[in-house]
């Protein structure tokens, strides 16, 4: 079942207390997914991870990351590979 999906990261360490969030959202025929970004509590950078709506299967793979082993969604150029992040999924 294709459905729109939100996934939240919260990461805090050192002087560091950033989020980051994915949503995938059906825009026409197809779907779209947008990333927010920046230090929490604060003004999110907003981008656009698709340049135009894809199948849902595309949209799918910024989402296809493993958090047990601690990696972060590609292209997080503000979120350094150490971290631990804690996930929030809306699905």
């Amino acid at each position: 079942m294709t459905q729109a999906q939100r996934i939240s990261l919260y990461y805090t360490g050192g002087t560091s207390d950033k989020e980051y969030h994915l949503q995938l959202e059906l825009q026409g025929d197809g779907w779209m997914v947008k990333a927010l970004n920046g230090k929490r509590g604060g003004t999110l950078t907003t981008r656009d991870k698709t340049k135009s709506p894809v199948s849902y299967e595309a949209a799918l793979k910024p989402y296809e990351f493993k958090p047990a082993s601690q990696e972060l969604p590609p292209s997080d150029d503000d979120v350094e590979e150490e971290q631990t992040p804690e996930r929030e999924t809306d699905r």
